[in-house]
């Protein structure tokens, strides 16, 4: 029998779920979906479908939009998810949406824009740094690309600029290239006994993520 109720941890301090009827797109387990709760709208995560609710079918309110399609997270971090709010005795809407990025809580596509990236040209791989002892901010530019490939807005952090990226640009030294989409992650949840609360750490598909600014470039 085709699921017509949904089971949804809101990020609220309460350890229940609410009970929604699915409208028209069939939600996922695991996966976000926006429904209405009181009087404003709410991103919360399916934690079960199915046909029975301790309340009137006539008292449950409709999804009004299924935001996932597949689970934000593997089967196996989910289950360490739950676990987590269970042992820490967590609320489990809160918990989950602790594990967000925040544009994910708010109902964002779960993937991130892509970002123009720097990488290194063969001439730049090979061209020293000692001999640019009088541009500086060039050598810089190399020496953190030669650990990999950067997005733009991480290199303008490191006390670069545009103009400097486009010098090194011209002198065939980098090249810009098209980040690769990536799914936005999860994140792994840690318990801080001392704020009792939850604290996290970036995942993307139940792996760490990558290192701040390091882009994911195309296979």
């Amino acid at each position: 029998m085709t699921p017509t109720i949904a089971h949804v941890a809101l990020p609220v301090p309460l350890h229940k779920t609410f009970d929604y009827l699915v409208a028209h797109d069939m939600p996922v387990v695991g996966g976000r979906v926006r429904v209405p709760f009181g009087k404003q709208y709410k991103v919360g995560i399916v934690t079960g479908l199915g046909n029975t609710s301790e309340f009137p079918l006539e008292q449950l309110k409709p999804i009004n939009a299924v935001l996932d399609f597949a689970p934000l997270w593997t089967p196996p971090l989910y289950k360490v998810l739950n676990w987590a709010s269970r042992y820490y005795q967590y609320p489990l809407g809160d918990a989950l949406a602790t594990v967000m990025p925040g544009a994910l809580r708010k109902g964002k596509p779960a993937h991130r824009e892509r970002e123009k990236c720097w990488q290194l040209t063969e001439s730049g791989k090979t061209q020293p740094l000692a001999a640019l002892t009088r541009a500086p901010k060039q050598a810089r530019v190399l020496s953190l690309l030669r650990h990999g490939a950067m997005n733009h807005s991480a290199l303008l952090e490191e006390e670069l600029n545009s103009t400097v990226l486009k010098t090194v640009e011209d002198k065939g030294w980098i090249e810009a290239v098209e980040e690769k989409a990536a799914k936005l992650g999860s994140r792994a949840m840690r318990w801080s006994r001392k704020n009792r609360s939850l604290t996290t750490n970036s995942y993307v598909g139940g792996h760490h993520q990558r290192q701040p600014g390091i882009c994911l470039l195309p296979d």
